[in-house]
C-alpha cells in the first residue's frame, strides 16, 4: 500500500483525494506549501554547493606576490582552525612506531586532512570578504589541550585575502 510522501501516513485504498497524488488528504491543502520549501531548500543548497566550489578553488600561496595581482586591495586577515582527535585504537599502532621508528600513515593522514580543512576554512572566510585568493599563507601546527597527551591536533592557517584593484 503507497504511503504520504510527505508525512508517510498510509493512503489508504484509495489516495489521495484526486487520485493523482502520492499524499494524504491531511497533506493536501500542504503540498504547494511544502513544494515550494523543497525547491527553496534546493536552491539554498545550490548557492551553497557553488560557495563551496569557489572556495575550494581559490587561490592561496605563500608567497605575498601573484603576477596577476599587481595591484590588489587588502581586505584582511583571514584564519581557519582546526582540532582534530586521533582515534584512540590507532593511538597505540602511533606508540609502537614512535617506540621501533619508521612513518607513522595515522598521524600523516590525520595532519593532511586537517590541514586541508584549516585551508578551506580559510578560503571559505576570504570569500566572505570577497576576496580573490589568499597571501601570505601561513600553517601552524600544535597540540589542543585535551587531558590526554598527544590526542588532539590543532592547525591553523593564516593569510591576507585579497582582492585585484579595480582600475580606474
Amino acid at each position: 500500500m503507497a504511503k504520504c510522501v510527505i508525512c508517510g501516513e498510509s493512503l489508504g485504498l484509495f489516495g489521495s483525494k484526486d487520485g493523482k497524488h502520492d499524499y494524504c488528504r491531511d497533506m493536501e491543502g500542504r503540498a504547494a506549501e511544502i513544494a515550494t520549501a523543497n525547491s527553496e531548500r534546493a536552491m539554498v543548497a545550490a548557492e551553497a554547493s557553488a560557495r563551496e566550489a569557489a572556495a575550494a578553488a581559490m587561490l592561496a600561496t605563500t608567497s605575498v606576490y601573484l603576477p596577476d595581482f599587481e595591484h590588489f586591495d587588502t581586505l584582511g586577515i583571514v584564519a581557519g582552525e582546526t582540532v582534530a582527535g586521533i582515534n584512540v585504537l590507532k593511538e597505540v599502532a602511533v606508540v609502537v612506531r614512535d617506540v621501533v621508528g619508521g612513518r607513522s600513515e595515522t598521524l600523516q593522514m590525520a595532519m593532511r586532512s586537517a590541514r586541508e580543512s584549516s585551508l578551506l576554512e580559510m578560503k571559505r572566510e576570504a570569500l566572505a570578504l570577497g576576496a580573490e585568493a589568499v597571501i601570505g599563507v601561513q600553517l601552524t601546527y600544535g597540540e589542543a589541550p585535551s587531558g590526554r597527551p598527544g590526542s588532539m591536533l590543532l592547525v591553523v592557517a593564516t593569510g591576507t585575502a585579497i582582492r585585484r584593484r579595480a582600475s580606474t
